[in-house]
């Protein structure tokens, strides 16, 4: 799992592929979810990020784990 800007996600299995006519090859499937607000990517406050959106540290997902 990655994420950016706290609030966006993207998930994937490496079993989940389509094969591409076009490009003849497997394609990865990713799955995302982007939170908006007022048609716009939503900023957490800090207390938001602690309470709703620290994931990253709860699962160890950080890039340097």
């Amino acid at each position: 799992m990655q994420s950016k800007k706290n609030v966006l996600l993207a998930t994937w299995s490496e079993d989940e592929t389509q094969y591409c006519e076009e490009c003849d090859d497997d394609i990865q499937t990713f799955h995302g979810l982007i939170l908006f607000a007022d048609e716009r990517v939503y900023e957490p406050t800090s207390d938001e990020l602690a309470t709703y959106f620290s994931f990253e540290e709860r699962l160890n997902l950080s890039k340097d784990a």
